[in-house]
């Protein structure tokens, strides 16, 4: 008798073959996700998959038994830990919020027998886990089952092992990592970027202005154009209401109530934390009358040949860099913009505008040209010194400039005395540069 009859393949979910001999191209991730849903749930499931165009798929799957940690502790009191920052709440088969713990020593995901009972058309397939915990006891699951699991408006198919009781569900380190709910973190805050932060706060707050105005300039004899306003989706409308008040409020933007020559059309943008939409201009006609300044913009290459003593970095990011210049009330004018909810123009530099990056790069250099082992690329500034006491003397020197000039830096995107740092598509080490991968 062939030892695969009556067996189910853990690749397709046909019966009497195994994984490593199966020939068919659909996995069961597939099957489960295109499988047919004949009632009203299941349609709305699919009808939102359709919607997002984009399920990613996280999960563990193996075709012969294994263990699997689960480092994972529980305790009586809530005093004993804080929970609420491991928290995460998951709306699951488009049809319950379930409310996950997440667990970055687990090699799986796990939920109980009795929360599986409350989702409905849920199919349990054999697992061939064993799951261990922190203290070694040995826990057999009763299954296995694929599950649609939505975060931020992203769906995720996950494999949860299954097992008996009312237990808190978990979220392994593989799931949370593809959920973006954790960040591995290469560089722990050092003593340096404390002292930072507390003496230089006003310099992470809020948006700089330099000084002086930019002025743009229009070719003689250009015709101005005005483009009326484009629709917004529905599910945006409020999103972008909101950012545009944002906007005026920190002084990006005022409405406009006189005719003006030059009217573009505004774009929006969805941020990728999904957290606020961005406004853009498209100012594809104004680009073409604009006159551009043709400053020299400098290469990672030429910026390389200047370190080679360099062993301690920071990198400094200048927060919504084209924003901290203000225009003129003239180039004001050419960059207004079209909404729904009216006109608005720009009252700082704006994204989009084809002189923009090469004047904010002569603005950029002008700052710090005279500051030994400084270099500018646009918003990204870097730091250097052949030792730690040369490099923490000239970030002195560049935080002071930045405060005496006005100009802001985002803290989150800013790295402090570290021997290697990616800057412009390639990592700076101590040992010399070498290319960023993820790039």
């Amino acid at each position: 008798m062939c030892p695969a009859e009556g067996k189910t393949c853990n690749k397709c979910g046909r019966r009497n073959h195994f994984a490593k001999m199966c020939r068919s191209r659909v996995t069961l991730t597939d099957a489960v996700r295109h499988k047919p849903m004949p009632n009203t749930t299941n349609n709305r499931i699919a009808t939102s998959k359709q919607r997002q165009q984009k399920v990613d798929t996280v999960e563990h799957e193996s075709s012969s038994e294994e263990s699997v940690f689960i480092d994972t502790l529980q305790s009586n009191t809530s005093e004993d830990r804080d929970e609420k920052e491991w928290l995460v709440d998951l709306t699951i088969e488009e049809e319950k919020v379930i409310n996950f713990k997440l667990d970055t020593g687990a090699h799986c995901n796990v939920i109980s027998s009795s929360v599986l009972k409350s989702l409905k058309n849920v199919r349990m397939k054999r697992s061939r886990m064993h799951l261990i915990t922190y203290s070694g006891h040995k826990i057999q699951p009763v299954g296995q089952c694929l599950l649609l699991c939505e975060y931020q408006s992203r769906y995720y198919t996950l494999t949860f092992q299954v097992i008996e009781g009312t237990s808190k569900p978990l979220l392994g380190l593989t799931a949370c990592t593809a959920l973006g709910l954790i960040k591995r973190v290469d560089v722990v805050d050092s003593e340096l970027q404390a002292k930072v932060q507390e003496k230089y706060k006003d310099v992470f707050t809020g948006l700089g202005c330099l000084h002086g105005k930019v002025s743009l300039k229009v070719k003689p004899g250009s015709t101005p154009v005005v483009h009326p306003p484009r629709k917004v989706p529905i599910a945006l409308q409020k999103d972008v209401k909101d950012e545009l008040k944002r906007m005026e409020e920190i002084g990006v933007i005022e409405r406009v109530t006189e005719p003006t020559e030059w009217v573009s059309s505004m774009v929006t943008v969805i941020k990728p934390d999904r957290k606020r939409v961005r406004i853009c201009l498209d100012p594809k006609d104004l680009n073409e009358a604009l006159e551009r300044a043709h400053y020299p913009m400098k290469t990672i290459e030429e910026i390389v040949t200047k370190l080679p003593q360099a062993k301690v970095f920071s990198t400094l990011d200048a927060n919504c860099g084209y924003w901290q210049l203000e225009l003129d009330t003239d180039s004001s004018k050419l960059c207004t913009f079209n909404t729904p909810m009216g006109r608005y123009r720009y009252k700082r530099l704006p994204f989009g505008v084809n002189a923009a990056p090469e004047i904010f790069q002569r603005c950029m250099t002008e700052l710090f040209d005279d500051l030994t082992g400084v270099e500018v690329i646009m918003d990204d500034i870097l730091v250097w010194g052949s030792n730690e006491q040369e490099h923490d003397m000239r970030l002195e020197q560049v935080l002071q400039r930045c405060r005496d000039k006005k100009l802001k830096l985002n803290l989150d995107k800013c790295k402090f005395k570290v021997d290697e740092v990616p800057y412009i598509g390639h990592i700076l080490t101590s040992d010399g540069v070498k290319p960023d991968l993820r790039r």
